[in-house]
């Protein structure tokens, strides 16, 4: 299923990241100093995400599946892994953020906890996973998750929790997607209506059924810090 998936994903930027998606990255990753850290992002894909991290001088490691994407990847001069095991092997010092947007819904159970076992044993003293998948527990999701034949996890809130907790990690925050408004004024001012009204409809529907204060978009996005051990490691 993964032969043609860069073609199926549209990847042909690679290592390039536009106005949208820097405004973007810039607000779900704010509160994070990224100078000087250890990153590695387990699926970079197309390598947006790497390369704004590694324009804000960070470290950046990456594992992914795809042949091209490593290709790209060497010749940009980041290191690259086709699995974890090799990136974790390789590694000289603890990662201090590792980021899984758009993955684990590709992976099984038992696969989550393998990565999520993995990860804890490479994070730094103050290290986290940062975590974007679709959202189980919204009909708004349910267009992500099976918009794609290689998806085969329904992820939630309470799933990550429960994830978090057999693992031995605190889920810190799990929210909503960041939402960001577009550069030109007429449809930055379409997009702040939008917003409003998604977050207006969300309310009504919380309200309405009794859900309580639940994610309701069509991402989520979660973060994980392993459990601190009473010796404090």
């Amino acid at each position: 299923m993964y032969d043609q998936y860069d073609t199926f994903k549209g990847w042909h930027n690679y290592f390039q990241y536009s106005e949208e998606q820097n405004r973007y990255f810039t607000k779900e990753f704010q509160g994070f100093s990224l100078t000087g850290k250890r990153i590695l992002e387990i699926g970079y894909g197309e390598g947006s995400l790497l390369a704004w991290m590694r324009d804000r001088g960070a470290h950046v490691v990456g594992v992914e599946l795809n042949e091209r994407s490593l290709e790209e990847a060497t010749k940009q001069g980041i290191s690259a892994f086709s699995d974890l095991e090799s990136a974790f092997k390789e590694k000289t010092k603890p990662f201090d953020l590792i980021v899984a947007f758009d993955v684990l819904e590709h992976l099984q159970v038992e696969e989550i906890n393998s990565l999520l076992g993995q990860a804890k044993a490479n994070l730094s003293a103050n290290g986290c996973l940062f975590i974007r998948v679709p959202n189980g527990r919204s009909p708004w999701g349910l267009v992500n998750q099976y918009g794609d034949l290689t998806h085969c996890t329904v992820l939630s809130d309470l799933r990550l929790q429960q994830l978090a907790l057999n693992a031995g990690y605190t889920l810190k925050s799990c929210r909503d997607q960041a939402q960001v408004t577009r550069k030109r004024l007429r449809k930055r001012m379409l997009d702040i209506v939008f917003h409003f009204a998604r977050r207006t409809v969300d309310f009504l529907i919380r309200r309405i059924y009794g859900f309580g204060n639940i994610p309701l978009g069509s991402n989520i996005v979660a973060i994980l810090a392993p459990k601190k051990t009473h010796d404090g490691h």
